[in-house]
């Protein structure tokens, strides 16, 4: 018996199969993911997201590697690790070199933390902090940055990668073990079989199914449709479908499946529509109890809600301190009403109190409404620009300039305001809260403040996206501001 157990032993070891040989150092763990198109969280996924589960395990799998590399004897190390990224396909591919570290330190671990989008430095870095406080509740030690990758083109990201040793459970070797090392890494490339996805779209469209439904622009849309721009997990907000989805009451993810389906005929009779038809179907809705927690957020669009839905037109009446400030005059057909020191005021800005001006898009603000006033002489302005008229050729100018005003109060709010890094992008990409944080940006400094506390206090309680809505749903209820109801069913609906 001894005799064959040496024998299978030695046919083994020939064909690489005996587990205890010697491990080959360094070793290059390799790796890939294809992200849905739009969908730039899910870009910058390497390990798992919270929302879906979806990412790409890179860190599950290099880490494996390390304690393999530590059981064989050996002291581990990440020694460098590259990514590229095709923002254009929406895939990643991902290597890691493992060997002996230098220092004795055997690592055991790394760990990641990153945002992508215009901000996405800021709110990276911001993330730091928090990365390190969990490190060392878990007795990580020796935590150093391996790599602080910003994506050359495309997307734009910005990732921190540390690796990190676990003295506790893992203590460094005094030795190190027998090894093979080649002039050639070993590479291992890893596959993404598990891969994670969360438990689909409302629609019940899985990133297996999504394939199934086909572009539609019209004119007609029936089951099996999807809004072009719309991949999984990232609806196109723009599409016909979506919008659709949000009048008649169903969530809104861009497909058009059985649900679509069903609340469209409860509503209209039909089980399609005509893009002739939009308008009467959305024509008298008003939703009060689906809140719309998924989408993508943008500010730019949300804000234009804000002054679409809570920030009236031109004003330019008489008080003592508009007198005292006006530049060409004011209008004394415009009401006095309750404005008491409010001075020229257009979109809820407020040229004089809210220091409008101090900014390069605020004095072109007032510039424009300043050249129509020239051009036409005070007394045709004022027959012109009556009470809440919103700029007439000039809305849209002067409404994108608005929002610039606002995202540049906004900036310095949350960085004034909100230190936790998870509630700054809940606040950033979650619709109804950007909704609600855009419009704090008019209510105040303090009524900013005051909302954002609340909110960090929730995400440490571990709130949900939708629980977090309905916090700050209620947390407006509780103030004297006006149209609460209104901005609850736009905070709910904010797209």
């Amino acid at each position: 018996m001894k005799l064959i157990k040496e024998e299978i032993d030695r046919i083994k070891s020939l064909m690489g199969l005996i587990i205890e040989q010697k491990i080959s150092l360094p070793i290059l763990v390799k790796g890939s993911y294809s992200a849905p198109k739009g969908d730039a969280d899910a870009l910058h996924s390497f390990e798992r997201r919270k929302s879906d589960g979806f990412g790409g395990k890179m860190l599950t799998k290099i880490n494996e590697k390390l304690r393999e590399v530590y059981k064989a004897g050996i002291n581990p190390d990440v020694t460098d690790i590259k990514i590229n990224i095709d923002s254009t396909n929406y895939t990643v591919k991902w290597e890691a070199t493992i060997d002996e570290s230098k220092d004795g330190i055997a690592y055991m671990g790394v760990a990641s933390r990153g945002s992508a989008g215009k901000t996405a430095d800021r709110r990276a870095e911001g993330q730091i902090d928090n990365l390190m406080g969990k490190l060392k509740r878990n007795d990580a030690e020796d935590i150093k940055l391996v790599l602080d990758f910003k994506n050359p083109s495309g997307v734009y990201i910005r990732q921190f990668f540390y690796k990190y040793s676990l003295p506790e459970t893992n203590p460094s070797l005094s030795q190190s073990g027998d090894y093979l090392r080649t002039e050639k890494p070993t590479e291992i490339e890893t596959t993404t079989d598990d891969i994670m996805f969360g438990g689909g779209s409302m629609e019940d469209v899985t990133s297996s199914t999504s394939g199934k439904y086909k572009s539609c622009e019209g004119p007609i849309f029936k089951k099996g449709c999807k809004d072009p721009n719309t991949a999984y997990k990232s609806p196109d907000t723009e599409g016909t479908i979506y919008k659709v989805q949000g009048c008649i009451g169903t969530i809104q993810d861009g497909y058009f499946g059985s649900k679509t389906e069903a609340a469209l005929l409860e509503k209209t009779g039909k089980k399609e529509f005509d893009i002739d038809e939009v308008g009467n179907i959305c024509k008298d809705f008003k939703s009060t109890d689906s809140i719309v927690v998924g989408g993508s957020s943008n500010f730019d669009r949300i804000t234009k809600t804000v002054i679409d839905k809570f920030e009236g037109g031109y004003w330019n009446g008489s008080t003592t301190k508009n007198e005292n400030t006006t530049k060409l005059g004011i209008c004394k057909n415009h009401p006095k009403g309750s404005m008491g020191a409010s001075t020229e005021t257009m979109f809820g800005l407020d040229r004089y109190n809210g220091n409008i001006e101090s900014s390069p898009e605020g004095k072109e603000f007032f510039k424009i409404i300043d050249n129509e006033k020239q051009k036409l002489g005070m007394d045709g302005f004022c027959k012109k620009w009556k009470w809440l008229y919103r700029g007439g050729d000039k809305e849209d100018e002067l409404k994108n300039l608005a929002v610039k005003i606002m995202k540049r109060n906004f900036d310095r709010n949350m960085s004034n305001f909100v230190k936790d890094s998870e509630t700054k992008e809940k606040i950033e990409t979650v619709p109804g809260l950007t909704l609600h944080m855009s419009y704090a940006t008019w209510n105040g400094p303090g009524f900013f403040k005051k909302f954002a506390n609340s909110l960090e206090k929730g995400v440490r309680r571990g709130l949900t996206d939708k629980e977090l809505i309905e916090l700050a749903i209620e947390d407006r209820s509780k103030t004297k501001l006006l149209n609460k109801d209104k901005v609850a069913n736009a905070i709910k609906n904010p797209n």
